[in-house]
This record gives C-alpha cells, sequence and structure tokens, in this order.
C-alpha cells in the first residue's frame, strides 16, 4: 500500500517544493513553510515504501551469539537501525505539515492561502491529520526508549517491539506462518491458548491476541525475510539442533543458508 501510493506522495513533494519557492520569491513566509514540510514527505517515505515492497536482502548480515537472556545464550536477528528514525521523522513532518497549514489559515489575505483551501472541511481534516500524526510520533518515541529487538534461544522466541515484549517457548508454538497481508511480510508465530509470556506491555497495546500470537514484522530487521522465516522454522521443526544456539554454530548455520527443513541440513553445522 505505501509503495502504490509513492507516485502520489513524489506529486505532493513536487508540488510541495513550488510552494516553498513560490512562497520565498512572494516573502510568504507561511507558504513557504508549509512547502518546506511537503517537500520532505518523498525522500522521507521512500526508504520505508522500499522497504516494504523488498523484502529480500541480498547480503547475509553481520549476526553474532552471545546476547544474553534471562540467563541464556540467545542469537539477536540484527535490526535495521534507520526504522525507528524514519517511522518518527515521517510522523513528525506530516504533524508539522499540518499545523503549519492550520497557522497559514488564520491569516486573511487570499494571497496567502487560495481561497479554495478555506472549505470548511478543510480544518476538521487537519485536526485529523495533526491528531494521528502526533499519536503515531508519541508511539515512535516510547517505542524508542525500551528495549526492541529478535532473539532465538535453545528454549524459545523473545521478541520485543518496544510496545511489548512478548516470550514463547519453541514446544508451545502450533505453526510458524509467513504472510505477506494485511500490511506486509510477517512472520506469525500461533501458540497455544495463554502459551505466550507477556514480560511487559504498554498502554498503546490494545489486542487480545498477544496471549497467544507473535507478530515479527521483517521489514524491521536487517535479514532477508525468506532467511529469517526459514530459521525460525527450522528450529521449530528439530528441536535436536536447537542447541547450536548455546555456541556460534547456530550462526554458521545461518550464514550458509542451511535452514531450510531437507535431510541434507539436518545435521550439525559445523559437518
Amino acid at each position: 500500500m505505501l509503495f502504490g501510493a509513492l507516485p502520489v506522495i513524489f506529486v505532493m513533494a513536487v508540488i510541495s517544493v513550488w510552494m516553498m519557492m513560490s512562497g520565498l520569491r512572494q516573502s510568504n513566509t507561511g507558504q513557504a513553510l508549509i512547502g518546506a514540510a511537503g517537500s520532505l514527505l518523498f525522500p522521507i517515505a521512500a526508504p520505508m515504501a522500499i522497504r516494504v515492497y523488498q523484502t529480500r536482502r541480498t547480503v547475509v548480515p553481520v549476526i553474532h551469539a552471545g546476547h544474553n537472556i534471562d540467563g541464556e545464550i540467545a542469537l539477536p536477528i540484527p535490526r535495521w537501525r534507520w526504522f525507528s528514525l524514519i517511522a518518527g521523522l515521517f510522523s513528525l513532518v506530516i504533524t508539522v505539515a499540518a499545523i503549519l497549514f492550520l497557522f497559514a489559515l488564520t491569516f486573511p489575505d487570499s494571497a496567502t492561502m487560495n481561497y479554495r483551501l478555506r472549505s470548511p472541511l478543510v480544518v476538521p481534516l487537519l485536526l485529523v491529520v495533526v491528531l494521528i500524526g502526533s499519536w503515531l510520533l508519541a508511539r515512535v518515541l516510547y517505542a524508542a526508549t525500551r528495549v526492541q529487538g529478535l532473539w532465538l534461544t535453545s528454549t524459545g522466541v523473545y521478541m520485543s517491539n518496544g510496545l511489548m515484549y512478548q516470550a514463547v517457548d519453541w514446544d508451545d508454538i502450533l505453526e510458524v506462518q509467513a504472510a505477506s497481508r494485511p500490511r506486509f511480510a510477517t512472520i506469525k508465530l500461533t501458540a497455544r491458548p495463554g502459551a505466550v509470556d507477556l514480560v511487559w506491555k504498554s498502554w498503546w497495546i490494545r489486542k487480545s491476541s498477544h496471549r497467544w500470537l507473535v507478530e515479527i514484522y521483517t521489514l524491521e530487521f536487517d535479514m532477508d525475510s525468506a532467511l529469517l522465516y526459514h530459521t525460525i522454522r527450522y528450529y521449530w521443526k528439530n528441536p535436536e539442533f536447537r542447541s547450536e544456539f548455546e555456541s556460534d554454530a547456530a550462526v554458521k548455520r545461518v550464514r550458509r543458508g542451511r535452514v531450510l527443513d531437507t535431510g541434507n541440513n539436518r545435521r550439525a553445522a559445523d559437518s
């Protein structure tokens, strides 16, 4: 959805650049500021849209075993370090642009803002944009202050998106599924009812499914989506190899791509 909206966002950015240049020529500060804010939408949205659309990676990420989770050695899946920054900037830009637009509407001079944009529906719509943008920005800022990541250990999977921290044992997982809907590439770990341990959660979380479902959004991680899916599924289907997480054997297996559930891969990573 976001990738398909890129042409629209690009057109909006071009119009915003024109507004900014026009405002600067006319010494119209309000119009120039609105144009400047709007022109930032495309360069900020494009990396996120491309990331959503292109979930496959051509390079195996640098991964290291040794992260400690509840006394266990874990394999941390590297996060995309720009995710929170881009999401926060996008929320900030749309909020600021809407606020500047509302500010510009307070000027009675029609040259400051075209009379067609003074429809009674414009102000409520802008207020909705401000509320949504502020809500998204607050979520991103809150999540940025908490521990975020995905960790695989010999006993289970640990997942934190900054809004809640879930843990589930391998033996309690009923299915590992890959889905591309409704939003973007997602790995779903369906567990027994009540088997997912909710270590902590924020008041932002309202869904009741967090007690039996762990959703991993692959765009947040700097790892090929298919490789991540097959890695989780491999260790779920082959419990005899979960002890590899206690050494660098799991790292070697992942880097070699030996995570498909085939006869040749059902042996130690060092063999």
